[in-house]
């Protein structure tokens, strides 16, 4: 399928959301999502979406609760060397190379590029990497600059619970276990208000739950 219809496939998007469901219920894992806000507005209007990573299964619980509207995602390059997953990701998303600072400022050029031409969601964890104690890290402000350049509101989620599943450095995950999402309000840059200061104000966001 030709590059700029397959990133605007709505049933794949679909499909992965339904995947990642079945996945997280295999897994013996309860998903409780609430939403701040409408909660219909990630399903109609492309947004700029972060979230808090505390483990490796955050990304199911975003795919889970995105359902079927289009995304580009920002994923550690580490991700092409799984064999499944090196396929999907070089094909829908953007791998990064966090410690190259020329590639990771390429990468989000076309992170940002492909959100705008596909009208898709930009999904990213802001704080670049799992974090190493379960507390919330400092964010980049990457994800601020891109909702400011593409005109688009931060839709917050925050993720509870997901590190006692599974731990750090472990393959293993412990079933049973409940796992919050929190959606919060769509957030858009004040008049006046930069990237550094719009990234601030989300990351109290998150501080707050």
């Amino acid at each position: 399928m030709p590059e700029r219809r397959r990133r605007k496939f709505r049933l794949y998007f679909a499909i992965a959301s339904l995947w990642s469901k079945v996945i997280l219920r295999l897994m013996g894992i309860c998903v409780d999502i609430r939403y701040e806000g409408d909660r219909a507005v990630m399903d109609l209007s492309p947004c700029v979406i972060v979230a808090n990573h505390l483990a490796l299964i955050d990304s199911l619980l975003l795919e889970a609760a995105l359902r079927s509207f289009p995304r580009v995602w920002i994923v550690k390059f580490g991700l092409t060397k799984i064999p499944i997953l090196s396929f999907i990701v070089r094909r829908m998303h953007v791998p990064v190379v966090s410690n190259n600072q020329v590639k990771m400022a390429a990468a989000f050029r076309k992170s940002i590029r492909l959100a705008k031409r596909n009208n898709s969601h930009l999904v990213l964890f802001p704080e670049g990497r799992r974090s190493l104690d379960g507390n919330l890290e400092k964010f980049t402000a990457g994800f601020a600059k891109a909702a400011i350049i593409l005109k688009r509101p931060v839709v917050p989620i925050n993720i509870e619970g997901s590190d006692e599943v599974m731990k750090l450095g472990s393959p293993l995950f412990t079933s049973g276990k409940r796992i919050k999402l929190a959606v919060g309000s769509p957030m858009e840059a004040l008049p006046g208000e930069d990237h550094n200061e719009f990234c601030e104000r989300v990351h109290k966001w998150f501080s707050s739950k």
